[in-house]
């Protein structure tokens, strides 16, 4: 490999939401970069996100928040009931917004990454590089793509994901685990039962869930604690999935059912145990790569992003050399150790047994924010860089 120089690109393998993000923050740091993405296009998933507060911040820091705002939906709270039954939690997300400056937003997943890529210059990802081998030496990196042609650059960042390439080629050993949950989601063409709200309801190991997207659309979603020979653990299609909510929520069911086959999906989440170091040499990860989280909170295309923003600033502020990223990989995994914890004991309150929706109200009110000034509100709606 010959020897970097200052126009020698920072790799980054991904084009998702922390992937993009970066090579954003490294543009408008003027600091060169290169995206190497395995699709052939713009993918993303068609169902909806919710960019919750602290990643609508750090993203407003680099200058996207009208782009934002003009595409994605406000939402003003959260309500938690258990199925068919009364009111267990209020989350008032709207006063948080007024407090801390910031808003959650809802949006196809696609949407909020066609907002990155716009803001990019033209040509900044490159499409179809499934990357087969990565090389590190004391001066730079370079991946080998299929096919053999070899990509340099002065460090490499891997974003590609919880199953990531490169943190397999870097000996990652601390890999993703599965939470023994399955959570079906989908894309109905119907406006959601409240039009700024989430709404969430809490059954026999049983979590239901929808928020409305822009144009009179919304995104459920069904997460069971399911094992994997289970008949639960795959269903094959929305309709399935409606006539297990029915004797629920009706009308969440007939949401379900109404939602067309390419906006189905069939999730397994897995997270990591985040640990101290993620990376080696001149190479480290963000995102799912490195901490994958459970969905409890909505927090993963958050913290990808904010990672993505906070090793740019690292990189400017101190250099390209690998005592940088050992510095990013401990501050950041000390801050995402707290959303990973939180996550999980959320994922877990949401699914607890029908005899135990009582202490499952009261673990939620610890584990979510309920009024301006907890430490979770400040958590979830700011990000200080």
């Amino acid at each position: 490999m010959r020897k970097t120089d200052e126009t020698s690109p920072v790799l980054i393998v991904g084009a998702g939401p922390g992937g993009l993000a970066l090579g954003l923050a490294l543009h408008r740091a003027g600091m060169p970069f290169r995206i190497l993405e395995r699709a052939p296009v713009l993918a993303g998933s068609p169902v909806g996100m919710m960019l919750a507060g602290n990643g609508f911040e750090a993203l407003s820091g680099l200058g996207l928040s009208d782009a934002l705002l003009s595409r994605g939906l406000p939402l003003d709270c959260a309500q938690i009931r258990a199925a068919g039954g009364d009111v267990l939690v209020d989350v008032p997300m709207a006063g948080f917004s007024e407090l801390y400056g910031s808003c959650v937003l809802s949006f196809p997943r696609r949407t909020m990454l066609e907002v990155l890529l716009e803001a990019l210059p033209e040509g900044s990802v490159e499409w179809g590089c499934d990357v087969r081998d990565i090389e590190l030496t004391e001066s730079g990196a370079a991946v080998v793509l299929s096919g053999g042609r070899r990509v340099e650059g002065r460090l490499l960042v891997g974003a590609d994901g919880t199953s990531s390439r490169v943190g397999e080629l870097l000996g990652n050993s601390d890999g993703a685990t599965p939470m023994g949950v399955v959570i079906y989601r989908g894309r109905s063409p119907r406006p959601a039962a409240s039009p700024s709200a989430m709404s969430i309801w809490l059954g026999d190991q049983t979590q239901l869930g929808e928020f409305p997207l822009p144009e009179d659309q919304s995104c459920w979603w069904v997460g069971l604690r399911a094992t994997e020979d289970s008949p639960k653990w795959r269903l094959r299609s929305a309709a399935a999935v409606a006539e297990l909510v029915a004797p629920l929520e009706p009308d969440l069911a007939a949401h379900i059912a109404a939602t067309p086959a390419q906006y189905f999906r069939r999730v397994v989440p897995q997270v990591h145990t985040p640990g101290g170091r993620w990376g080696r040499g001149l190479a480290t990860l963000i995102g799912d790569a490195s901490h994958a989280i459970a969905p409890g909170l909505g927090q993963g295309g958050s913290q990808a992003i904010i990672d993505g923003v906070v090793l740019a600033r690292l990189l400017a502020e101190r250099g390209y050399g690998e005592s940088c990223l050992r510095e990013f990989e401990r501050v950041r995994s000390r801050e995402v150790r707290w959303y990973a914890l939180q996550a999980r004991r959320t994922m877990e309150a949401f699914l607890m047994p029908s005899d135990q929706i009582a202490g499952a109200a009261r673990a939620l009110s610890r584990l979510l924010p309920t009024q301006d000034g907890d430490r979770e509100a400040r958590m979830l709606h700011s990000f200080k860089g």
